[in-house]
């Protein structure tokens, strides 16, 4: 078959051809699309052969939906017809669930929108008649034949099979034949659903089928207000029109031919981070690429468009089974991720990393659907579990820094190779300072103002970072370190002709300067018998905010000191750069009475003098 098989030319002109199926001609008035495309390019043919192929389609698919017949001025369906009637259901509960799904959220919204059977009043077209019939007694068991409930249920489809097929109408009112069907049943007042029993056998199965749709919907709208998984126990026919939903509404996306690689819309997805966060370094930026392709890897895809829910759900399970240094192995075994997740693997990327993987692939499917790479929101598809109380970062309490700064385990301070064990934490746990925001210091980097020294917290340099705008700070030097001698340490690099105070860490591209320190302080943590994992490094910057809080420093120093964002406007707009006589007395009010028999013993196996700092 030809690429372009309904592209003809004729004198000069090109024109688009398409046949109607042979079971839809009786709904036609003609046997074929025929019209020209008005241009004699063949560039800009192919442009609008697109277009017009599309819409189409759309009509060919029109046509599909209302091969229905009617016998004995009665409508019947067959299996096909209920099933378009059903995705028709799921569609309409769909765009409810998109519409109001924020209010669904605060719970804020009436269950009785989501009902066909609406429970508040009676609908104002059926009869009280319809609700006189008796039950019929057989081999003397009562069978309920048409209860008023039943009834009612019954009168609620019809009403729901008219306003289908009004639907059906309006869609495309340049199909004469549609228009005349439809409007025959609507002229005769044909009992779409008989009140007679027995009942057709696809009646029955469409009132059974609408129930599970009923129930479906009620379900996920307890799935959304609740927070809790989507029960699978659906109706087995629902189900299979979810999955014809999905397909159609798939089949929508790609109409005009359009298939958009991952890798492009990233593009678009970093720019707008960038622009409005602010300050996003490469390495970040690279990290979520990283993400984003493992995810297309595990789904097996490339292009947005052909995502479904399928694949969303799929990736909730098994980005879990992801194996650790996946691409290594991948290179090594020549295998794809798909073949490797196929096999058994022992050791698996921890939940956290899992989790960071769900969370980007979200907020990146989200961006795809805001600008109108897919139609469906497959975001909320993704299953990430809950962060519990285990894995958050916990600070350190009295007992952990003891235990941490014990003069007989803790790094000496003169430990040529790695005098920066010694150095850093301490910073931490008497600045709050995030862990490479400390390792990346250069020696031009301490300064001093009005007689207070301060690390001044930059990313001016290439191999400087900083995690956002409020992290670009000055941050007074606590007197405790300038007892220990931090100055000396600033004097002794420059004497080496030492760039950076920390001179012996290394750089790397994922890590920037943090990669050792952090590996030994979770080696370190772990020979003393500080096994907590909610216990890091991090933890110390945990420790300093409730120590800031309980000393009485108002929120907006407490954010000026450790670079956390303020939620007061005033603050944001308003507050301007914090003095640094501000700042060094809120950071004098650090303290930790538990550490000072600790502290002093660090200063006799150092072989620091006890005297005081004065400014």
């Amino acid at each position: 078959m030809k690429r372009f098989d309904r592209l003809t030319r004729r004198n000069s002109t090109y024109y688009i051809r398409a046949k109607i199926p042979d079971n839809l001609l009786y709904l036609s008035p003609t046997k074929m699309f025929s019209y020209s495309l008005k241009t004699n390019d063949y560039y800009s043919a192919l442009e609008n052969y697109r277009k017009e192929s599309y819409k189409i389609d759309l009509k060919i698919m029109l046509l599909r939906k209302i091969d229905m017949q009617l016998k004995n001025k009665e409508l019947v369906l067959d299996e096909a017809d209920i099933n378009k009637i059903i995705i028709h259901r799921l569609r309409e509960l769909d765009n409810l669930f998109t519409l109001h799904y924020d209010d669904i959220l605060e719970h804020n919204y009436e269950n009785d929108s989501f009902s066909m059977f609406p429970k508040k009043q009676p609908l104002k077209d059926l009869k009280s008649s319809d609700f006189a019939e008796e039950s019929q007694k057989t081999d003397g068991n009562t069978i309920v034949a048409n209860t008023p409930d039943n009834n009612y249920e019954l009168n609620c489809i019809e009403v729901y099979l008219k306003g289908y097929l009004e639907d059906l109408k309006h869609k495309d009112s340049t199909h004469h034949s549609i228009i005349k069907l439809i409007s025959t049943i609507q002229k005769e007042d044909l009992a779409l659903i008989s009140k007679k029993e027995p009942l057709e056998g696809w009646q029955k199965l469409l009132i059974t089928c609408l129930k599970g749709v009923e129930k479906y919907g009620f379900e996920k709208l307890n799935s959304l207000e609740n927070d809790v998984p989507l029960t699978n126990r659906i109706n087995p026919k629902v189900k299979h029109c979810l999955s014809m939903l999905d397909k159609e509404i798939q089949d929508e996306t790609y109409g005009a031919s359009t298939k958009t690689l991952w890798t492009k819309i990233f593009d678009e997805f970093s720019l707008t981070k960038k622009r409005q966060k602010g300050n996003i370094s490469d390495n970040t930026i690279e990290q979520n690429r990283n993400c984003i392709e493992t995810c297309f890897e595990i789904i097996g895809k490339k292009y947005v468009e052909t995502l479904n829910y399928k694949d969303c759900k799929e990736l909730s399970v098994q980005v879990f089974n992801l194996p650790k240094k996946w691409a290594e192995k991948s290179k090594k075994k020549g295998l794809t991720l798909k073949k490797m997740l196929a096999q058994e693997n022992e050791d698996h990327i921890s939940q956290t990393s899992a989790k960071k993987y769900l969370r980007m692939f979200k907020e990146f499917l989200t961006f795809a659907r805001k600008r109108h790479y897919l139609t469906i929101r497959l975001e909320e598809e993704l299953e990430i579990p809950k962060q519990t109380e285990k894995n958050k970062r916990t600070p350190f309490n009295a007992d952990d820094l003891i235990t941490i700064f014990n003069p007989k385990t803790y790094p000496r301070m003169n430990d040529i190779s790695k005098f920066h064990n010694f150095w850093i934490p301490l910073i931490s746990l008497y600045s709050g300072m995030r862990l490479n925001e400390i390792c990346q210091l250069y020696c031009d980097d301490v300064m001093v103002q009005n007689d207070i020294y301060f690390f001044n917290l930059t990313d001016e340099r290439p191999d400087q970072h900083i995690k956002n705008k409020q992290s670009k700070r000055r941050v007074p030097i606590h007197p405790i370190l300038l007892e220990f001698g931090i100055l000396d340490v600033m004097r002794k690099a420059r004497a080496l002709k030492k760039d950076r105070l920390f001179y012996n860490l290394s750089y790397s591209k994922k890590n920037h300067y943090a990669n050792a320190v952090s590996n030994f302080f979770q080696y370190y943590t772990k020979k003393i018998g500080l096994d907590d994992s909610s216990k890091v490094f991090h933890s110390f910057r945990h420790t300093v905010k409730p120590t800031l809080r309980d000393a009485n420093i108002s929120r907006e120093y407490q954010n000026a000191l450790c670079g956390w964002e303020g939620n007061d406007i005033g603050e944001k707009v308003y507050g301007g750069e914090v003095p640094i006589e501000k700042l060094y007395e809120c950071i004098c009010k650090i303290e930790y009475p538990c550490l000072e028999s600790t502290l002093e013993g660090l200063r006799k196996v150092n072989r620091i003098g006890s005297y005081k700092y004065l400014k």
